[in-house]
């Protein structure tokens, strides 16, 4: 099983920071010269919000005055250590991001993803799902079936996850996701059908550090792989 990640997200969400457009830039600045490029949108409001890009390394720290935000792509085993991009400068600028005069407390943390891999037993993927995971055939309920999808959600007193899987079947189904890869040629030969899974966690928590992500990125690998030995 060869595993790509198209794009993750990972959030740590806090109070909102009502002057955060007015104290926040100082802030910032010693990391803009890090970036390959920077993105500023609903500038001067309430809501204003910094998008730091590092293209050429395959992701993005988004801040605004109620989340800091890391977008990724690729293999997760890259952002494992504490010295990767997530470890070292998304959780330093986090940090500087708690000193401010108006940051309150965290209040959440969110981890989002999308996981495919090419299915070469069988080239008929959306039959060998229907056989595998249903009970019944989907040309029994129409006969020109082209996409199906099985959602599982749960929710508790400290948060909630959405599993949603099915057929991999090319570039287009990465198109109807809400979160988009940050660069889709940088994630290789993606045109096969195979077998996607996106992933949302939730989590209402006070204390949100490297191990929370880490934690994350296990629960998603582990639900994949659980989903891969049904097929």
């Amino acid at each position: 099983m060869d595993l790509i990640i198209p794009v993750f997200q990972f959030e740590i969400r806090f109070n909102h920071i009502l002057d955060f457009s007015q104290i926040v830039r100082n802030t910032l600045a010693p990391y803009v010269k890090l970036t390959d490029s920077i993105k500023i949108d609903k500038q001067n409001t309430v809501e204003e919000t910094y998008f730091l890009n590092f293209e050429e390394d395959g992701y993005m720290i988004i801040v605004s005055w109620d989340r800091a935000v890391f977008k990724g792509q690729g293999s997760l085993d890259a952002y494992f250590q504490k010295n990767s991009p997530i470890g070292t400068l998304f959780f330093d600028i986090f940090q500087q991001i708690c000193k401010l005069k108006g940051f309150g407390e965290i209040k959440s943390s969110v981890f989002y993803g999308i996981a495919i891999s090419k299915y070469s037993k069988d080239k008929d993927i959306l039959g060998t799902f229907s056989k595998n995971i249903l009970a019944f055939n989907l040309k029994e309920l129409d006969n020109n079936v082209t996409d199906f999808a099985v959602v599982v959600e749960s929710n508790t007193d400290s948060g909630s996850s959405s599993i949603t899987f099915g057929p991999y079947l090319g570039p287009k189904d990465l198109s109807k996701r809400p979160i988009k890869p940050i660069d889709i040629t940088a994630l290789g030969n993606i045109d096969f059908e195979g077998v996607m899974l996106e992933y949302k966690r939730f989590k209402s928590e006070s204390e949100v550090n490297f191990n929370t992500f880490i934690e994350y990125c296990s629960e998603f690998n582990g639900t994949f792989k659980k989903i891969w030995k049904k097929l």
